[in-house]
């Protein structure tokens, strides 16, 4: 469905708490079409225990605007059915998917 590259992981703090950001490039499927564009994921704390609320900002790069609107319905459509898939995995996947996520931060967080 996409292909993404250049991903980039950031904590943050404001008053309501830790927030994340997640930014990548991303290349839409069909490929021929010539469709890329920045994503940023930003989940907010929402007040409530480990709830989140996801805001979604596309910059378009490549493609025309026509495409670039039409492919976005499949990529925002995929990306919410990947944050349903997680909710549904057990308690025990997804503290093995998290601990993965920690160390590649602290990782790259060591090499800069």
């Amino acid at each position: 469905d996409f292909i993404a590259r250049k991903i980039r992981l950031t904590i943050q703090t404001n008053q309501n708490g830790q927030f994340f950001i997640l930014k990548m490039r991303t290349w839409l499927a069909p490929y021929d079409l010539g469709i890329s564009q920045d994503v940023t994921l930003t989940a907010l704390p929402t007040g409530d225990h480990n709830i989140y609320k996801i805001e979604v900002t596309l910059n378009r790069l490549s493609g025309d605007i026509a495409s670039w609107q039409r492919m976005n319905r499949n990529f925002l459509n995929v990306l919410r059915k990947r944050f349903l898939v997680w909710r549904t995995l057990p308690t025990s996947t997804r503290l093995i998917y998290q601990s993965k996520l920690a160390s590649s931060f602290e990782k790259a967080v060591a090499t800069i």
